[in-house]
This record gives C-alpha cells, structure tokens and sequence, in this order.
C-alpha cells in the first residue's frame, strides 16, 4: 500500500509521498496559530488605524507578510523601484528591495486592508484609499510586512496570496449560528472551492447544518461529529474547526454514500469514476498524481473496511486519507455532513485536485513485544471477541496485560494496546469496550484466529514530530496538516500526562482535524495512528 503512493511521487517541484511507522525524534514546544477569530460579541467596527495585536504566544505573525503578494500594483511613477512577483515560487524569497517606497506600500496596505463583510457582521471599516490620510503607525506595519518578506526564514507559505491560501477557523461558540458565523469570518467565502469540518456532536446538529449552509452558498461543505477536535489552537472540544480551500489552487468534487450498508461495491466504485472523470475536466492541475481523495465514514457503521475496499478500488493510485466520525465516546450514533444535511449511517469522499505539494502521512509509535494471545472465539460482524486463547477474552486480555476487571476503563485499552504483525507491518487493533458478558469490542475488523501481539510504547511525542519533520524534507513548508487522530491517541496522552504536550505541538505543526473512531489509509481501517495530509506551498 505505500509502496505505490510512493511511486505516484513526483520527482523536483511536486511531492506525493507517505511517511509512516517507527520513526522518532524530538518535539518542540514553540506555538505557531494561523489566525485568531474575531470576538462576535463585539460588534463595533474598529476606527482603520486602530491596530488590535493578539498577544505575541498566541498569533504567528509572519501570516501578516502576505501583502507583498497581491497582484502588483501601478508602479510606473516609482522609477527607482524595482519590479517584483506576487508568486512564491519554489520557496525562495521574493525579489528583495533596496529601500521600501511607502507610497508603493500604501497600495499594498489599501488592498489588504479592504475587508468584505460578512453578511449580518459589523466588520473593520473599508479605510480611506488617499495615500496621505494614512498614519504613521499604518506606514510602518506595512513597512515590517515588506522587510519580514524578504526575510529568507519566512514560511513559504506565508508568501502566498492571502487569497491562495488554505484558511482555518475555529469556533466555541455553543450557539449554532454564532458558530457558524465565526467560522465564515475566519474561513472568508468569497473564491472558495470547498469547505471542510469537524464539529462536536453536542451542537444541534440540524441547526448548525442550516447556519452552516447559509454562510457557504454554493460552495461544496462536507464535514463530521467528532470525539474531540484540534483547531490552530490545539487540542479541543465542545466546539467546530473547519478550513477552506481556495479556487485558484484547488478543484473538488464530492460523493455522499447515503447508507454505507446498503451500498453495493459495484455502484460505488461507478459512481467515483464518474466523479474522479468530471473533476479531470475541472482540474487545475494536469498531473495525475496531484489529485488525493478524503474520507469521512460513520463511526459506528462497522463498515469501514468493506466500503473502503471498494474506494481503493475505483481511485487507483490516488492517495486516499481519511477518518470515521465520532460521537464525544457515547458510542450510539455518529454522522457526516454532505448535501446540505448531517447523515446517520453515511459516508463522503471529497476528491482533489491541487497545483499544491502535498504528503500522505500515516503511522503509530509502537513496536512488537514477544507476548502473543490468540483470539478463539469471536464475531468478526460486531468486531467483538469472546475468547482469547480459550479463555474469557477480558480476563485473559486482563491476566497478559497484568491488569484486573476494575481496571478496565477507556483509559486502560488506550494505554496498553494490542496489534497484528502482518509481514514487516504492525497494525494495531483497539478495543472500544468492556461487554457485560466479558467480551471485548474492537473498533476495527478482528476474527477468530487472529494472533494479537502486546505492544510497547515508543514515545507518541517524538514520533509524530519526526514524521512531520520527514514531511517538511520532501514538500517544504506546509500550509496546514489534515489530521485524523485516534481517540485512543488522546486518551493515551491524556492518562501519561502528555495531552498539552501533544496540543502545542499541533498547534506548532499547523494540525487542524479531529479525534477519530479509526482512521483510514488507502483501503486500509486503522486503529491508534495519526493519519492525515500535508499540504505545502503551490509547486506552479
């Protein structure tokens, strides 16, 4: 399976690779946000030379030098100013200035500063385009944009047009429409090809779906429930997270499997290639393999690897990611969002197409012991053992693991995991609960005979930021990473202490995605991994 997203990759500019399992390093606690949501409470429109600077820890600032990359404006008059471009290129800094001519940075300042309203919004006032009306403190923000972009340490990313850019937002708001309004202020619709998010099954979800809809007309809006969500904040709950992809960057289309158990593999593997031929006539990249595809599954379906098999069968040798939907760990009903509506008991491909690097990650930071059990007695239907090597399964599972019944809480199964060796490969198999009978139900495909194997932590910390940091050497600098992290991920952090750990380092690696039921790489359903999608600066 990796091996042919490896060959998909494209030599020089374009990169489309995989990064998986046992790699370490070591994590920073540095933090890096994209944006700070504007506070709706406040509905007074700042005066244009009021400046409003969230504190230093909390905001990347280097997102401000975007204004050297609008398109050029009329520099006719400024015949010592050299020209310059408004595309990043291949990373390097833009063509660098002698001197900054502050009349040529009013212009950049009056383009950036023009803000659309968002629709029932009082937003920042459209400031007067005289160049002489601007004061002193504007002139120098601008002028500190301009040095920061010639800084050769600037994020490429941050070099790109705001307009090309991937956005992010985030929302706590518990009120439906208050968060939806949120996360159109951060996400900014105009020229958007699609929206994606990931909410709390505690909204009321129709309520949210209608605000939602109303914010994005016409622009194609999937997302899902989740069991926790990570914003450019980090680690969070209770709340929405989403990010846009622009039009000049990006084309998608999108497919809703409106009943994952009644949907035979031959219509759906039609239906994609139909899906995957129409977006080839919209794509605004040539190359095959800058098209990937995202899934988002029900997570309580117990679908995932039949419905999986047959995606991976219609996409070929496009990189497939993706995650099942949560429901907070109540384990009844969880739901995804496609056509206007949240569906129970569903899926959605979102297929795309990008002129942007990208990077498939997916991995776990586990290694084999020797310890083995043997599942004898199971249903593979409901993913639920009974027996293991011949004995009741939660005893036995309890006896290896030097654990007792009273032990075994959710905490438990996510601190001492188990896996099946396949080959070379190590996937681990997690448990989702403890049954009245004394059975086990896993959250992914498991029968009998099946020779589970304990396995013993690596460090999830340094795990994760080495395979990142491997992302970064073959794309660049990434504009944002999709992720589908495993709820048991979190509850692990959380029982070793590592939780805030792991949220500044999301925050630090531009992570924004959700806590999953599973996650999914290729036709595979996994348990316990961070699988997810580095999308790096435009390689055109």
């Amino acid at each position: 399976m990796q091996q042919y997203l490896r060959d998909s990759a494209v030599a020089g500019s374009c990169a489309t690779e995989t990064v998986s399992d046992n790699i370490s390093g070591t994590s920073s606690t540095a933090i890096e946000n994209d944006a700070v949501v504007p506070d709706v409470s406040d509905a007074k429109a700042h005066e244009p030379d009021t400046l409003v600077d969230p504190a230093p820890d909390s905001i990347d600032h280097s997102d401000s030098a975007c204004s050297v990359y609008v398109q050029p404006v009329s520099i006719q008059s400024l015949s010592t100013q050299p020209a310059y471009s408004d595309t990043p290129g291949d990373g390097a800094a833009a063509s660098h200035y002698n001197r900054v001519d502050y009349t040529c940075m009013a212009e950049l300042l009056s383009e950036e500063d023009s803000v659309e309203p968002v629709s029932g919004v009082a937003m920042q006032a459209k400031p007067n385009t005289d160049k002489s009306m601007l004061n002193s403190t504007q002139l120098e923000r601008g002028r500190q944009r301009h040095l920061h972009a010639e800084d050769p340490q600037t994020p490429a990313w941050s070099r790109v047009r705001r307009l090309d850019r991937v956005h992010t937002a985030h929302s706590n708001q518990s009120n439906p429409e208050l968060a939806a309004l949120e996360v159109a202020q951060g996400l900014s619709p105009q020229d958007v090809a699609c929206v994606v998010f990931f909410c709390s099954p505690q909204y009321e979800l129709s309520a949210l779906g209608r605000a939602l809809v109303q914010r994005f007309p016409g622009v194609t809006l999937i997302g899902c429930t989740t069991a926790g969500e990570i914003s450019q904040r980090g680690l969070t709950s209770n709340s929405i997270t989403a990010f846009s992809l622009p039009k000049s960057h990006f084309a998608v289309d999108a497919l809703l499997i409106e009943d994952l158990r009644a949907s035979g593999s031959e219509s759906l593997e039609s239906a994609l290639s139909e899906k995957l031929q129409l977006l080839s006539t919209r794509a605004v990249a040539m190359s095959p393999r800058q098209t990937f595809a995202f899934a988002l599954l029900d997570g309580m379906s117990v679908q995932e690897e039949v419905i999986l098999s047959s995606i991976a069968r219609s996409l070929g040798s496009v990189p497939l990611i993706g995650g099942s939907a949560g429901d907070g760990l109540k384990y009844d009903d969880t739901f995804v969002f496609s056509d206007g509506r949240f569906h129970n008991h569903a899926g959605v491909v979102l297929l795309v197409n990008t002129r942007c690097r990208f990077e498939v990650l997916s991995g776990h930071h586990f290694e084999a012991s020797t310890e083995k059990m043997v599942v004898t007695r199971a249903d593979p239907t409901n993913r639920t053992v009974y027996e293991i090597n011949a004995e009741p399964a939660a005893p036995e599972y309890c006896r290896i693991m030097g654990l007792t019944l009273d032990d075994l809480k959710e905490g438990a199964f996510a601190k001492h995991p188990v896996g099946v060796q396949v080959g070379e490969n190590l996937y681990v198999r997690s448990i989702r609960q403890l049954n009245d009978d004394l059975s086990l139900t896993f959250f992914c495909a498991i029968d009998s005979g099946v020779v589970l194997t304990r396995l013993l932590d690596q460090g999830l910390l340094d795990h994760f930021s080495r395979m990142v940091d491997l992302a970064k050497q073959n794309i660049g600098d990434v504009q944002l990473i999709v992720g589908c992290d495993c709820i048991h991920r979190l509850v692990e952090a959380e029982q070793k202490g590592l939780a805030q750990d792991l949220s500044v380092l999301y925050q630090k690696h531009r992570v924004l995605g959700f806590n999953t039921y599973g996650e999914q790489f290729g036709g595979l359903h996994l348990n316990h991994t961070f699988t997810g999608l580095a999308i790096g600066t435009p390689a055109y």
